[in-house]
């Protein structure tokens, strides 16, 4: 009995590149991945890199599937001597931060090490004109970068003492009997202190690559409606954690220490930063009529 042989589709280049890709970052950083689910991940501050990793790779993903072969090709025949020595000294880099993040545990050097390396296979494998297809999931990596703890600390003190001391001014000129002293608040017969989660950094971290991403898919008509809308970010976290410590401080007064730190103190985070999202969105709104209005009146709309 005669078998005849299958078919078998030959791969495309494109799929030839996402194999080379998906194996060589598969052996990199699936070890790290799992030391970071473990540990980095499930704090608060981190917990948001796993999501956007997943992004990355899907916008990466999505931006392969609208190129054409003939593009692909391009891309590889326009790739010159000096693109891939550099993407290779780049590659090289981030392979040494990598190696020395792992071996001393110094967790910078190994997350960021996922945008040098990225980086560097882009350029040896499509060249400048790649890495301009991939620059925006390539720039988010820098949001899935694990931080180090001085650094975060020297970021959110500012920020918590500027909270609890706008938080106290507030409530005592309502008549409330609260005294500051740095990040500690004396309401009545409570004491609250600013953490880390109510200093906003958290959200902002959550909110500002939210609105990029948004941006990013949005892709408004005016450079200046992307920028300040990026920019509105950071005051909108911010001001939605003053809101945040203003409402935990008053069910504190109203129902009790216990009251202040149950569910509520969770819950009134999650609602805030549903508040900040729906202003984000508001904005976006405000921006897109005023620059309707704007090319109107400049006779720039062909109806």
């Amino acid at each position: 009995m005669k078998f005849s042989p299958i078919s078998a589709r030959s791969l495309s280049l494109s799929e030839i590149i996402a194999i080379i890709c998906c194996v060589t970052w598969a052996v990199l950083y699936t070890p790290m991945y799992l030391s970071l689910s473990a540990n980095a991940w499930t704090r608060p501050e981190n917990s948001h890199a796993p999501l956007l990793l997943c992004f990355c790779v899907a916008a990466v993903f999505m931006r392969f599937r609208r190129l054409s072969k003939q593009q692909y090709r391009e891309f590889i025949e326009n790739v010159g001597p000096l693109e891939i020595h550099a993407g290779g000294t780049v590659f090289l880099l981030g392979i040494l931060s990598l190696v020395i993040g792992r071996v001393e545990e110094i967790e910078v050097l190994a997350t960021a090490s996922q945008l040098f390396v990225a980086i560097g296979m882009v350029l040896m494998l499509g060249g400048q004109y790649l890495l301009r297809q991939l620059w925006f999931p390539l720039l988010l990596l820098i949001y899935v970068v694990v931080w180090p703890g001085w650094f975060l600390n020297t970021l959110t003190f500012p920020l918590k003492l500027w909270i609890s001391e706008q938080a106290a001014q507030l409530l005592s000129w309502f008549g409330m009997p609260v005294a500051q002293a740095g990040v500690t608040l004396a309401v009545g017969p409570y004491k609250l202190m600013v953490a880390d989660a109510c200093a906003g950094l958290n959200s902002l971290f959550a909110l500002t690559s939210l609105g990029a991403i948004y941006l990013y898919i949005s892709k408004p008509a005016s450079s200046l409606h992307a920028f300040i809308l990026f920019i509105s970010t950071i005051p909108i976290a911010i001001f939605a954690n003053f809101l945040r410590v203003l409402i935990l401080i008053l069910i504190t007064w109203h129902y009790g220490y216990d009251a202040g730190q149950s569910y509520l103190h969770d819950f009134a985070g999650y609602f805030m930063f549903f508040i900040s999202v729906l202003a984000l969105f508001a904005l976006d709104g405000v921006l897109f009529h005023l620059t309707k209005v704007r090319f109107l009146f400049g006779r720039e709309v062909v109806a």
